[in-house]
């Protein structure tokens, strides 16, 4: 019967120094069943309309979706190994922006904002940004995964709604709303 071998092993500590070796057999199945799960894990990542950032535990990046290339410009190649906050978000108060997803993502390992962003051409664009920080098993940090969607054609809808809102239509002038607002 075909299974894979695997051998774990585990420091013993007491009064001497000792170390065991356990061995798992795991059925062909299951290994079957990991591979269905990390092929569609990939698809996933791959297919995905929202832009992916995989980062390692200093924030560089090691891969990106194809939506990031389509949202950002920026290819594959020139992503990896660049600082992904810097890639993520620009505008006003970076550094104190830095700071503030770092922090957050020590005490909760979840930062969630809407942000200002720049295409590699320089276009600016909204975008809401999400990232999580990924630990192992022993819960220690081992990547940082960052989602997020072009959320500017949302933004000028919102901005049209307003201007309808407190603007005549035909004229542009304000309107009583707006009046009675301020």
């Amino acid at each position: 019967d075909p299974f894979t071998l695997s051998i774990v092993f585990l420091p013993l500590y007491g009064l001497y120094e000792l170390s065991a070796f356990f061995v798992k057999k795991a059925p062909k199945e299951e290994d079957e069943e990991n591979e269905k799960r990390q092929r569609l894990a990939a698809s996933v990542f791959a297919s995905s309309y929202e832009g992916i950032v995989i980062a390692d535990e200093q924030y560089r990046i090691i891969d990106v979706n194809p939506a990031f290339t389509r949202i950002t410009g920026y290819l594959r190649k020139e992503a990896i190994g660049q600082p992904a906050l810097r890639l993520l978000y620009s505008g006003k108060g970076e550094q104190q922006l830095d700071e503030n997803i770092r922090l957050h993502l020590q005490k909760m390992s979840f930062w969630r904002r809407e942000v200002q962003n720049r295409r590699k051409d320089g276009e600016e664009f909204s975008e809401m940004l999400s990232v999580t920080a990924v630990r192992d098993t022993d819960g220690k940090l081992s990547n940082y995964i960052a989602v997020f969607s072009d959320i500017s054609q949302l933004k000028k809808q919102e901005s049209e709604i307003h201007r309808i809102s407190y603007h005549d239509t035909l004229t542009g002038l304000p309107n009583r709303r707006l009046l009675l607002d301020r």
